[in-house]
């Protein structure tokens, strides 16, 4: 007469089980991390966006480079996109010629 333990589980059904609980917890992580890394590069470049534009908005606007200075440190990318001008339309790349109003450091 054998004897079995009650509480002895066979090998198929755990073993199964638990190797798709592990491969679950691993894909869930990966997808954690790939999300984290998209929001991270759409954040960055975003902002890099946003500072390029208004670079190209006061580059359009002024005539030295202590007035680029100045004007990039005081204008944010919500006030060229209010601005209803052609320097706001060459910022956000509506517009890609310098016109004549454009100062020196406008670049194409």
């Amino acid at each position: 007469m054998a004897l079995h333990r009650l509480d002895a589980r066979p090998e198929h059904q755990t073993a199964p089980s638990g190797r798709v609980a592990r491969l679950t917890l691993r894909l869930v992580i990966v997808a954690l991390t790939l999300a984290s890394v998209a929001v991270y590069i759409a954040r960055t470049r975003d902002d890099d966006l946003a500072g390029s534009q208004v670079e190209r908005y006061c580059r359009y606007l002024v005539f030295s480079q202590l007035q680029l200075d100045h004007c990039v440190e005081n204008i944010n990318d919500d006030f060229v996109v209010r601005a209803r001008n052609q320097a706001a339309e060459y910022a956000m790349g509506i517009d890609t010629r310098c016109l004549a109003d454009a100062g020196p450091l406008c670049v194409e």
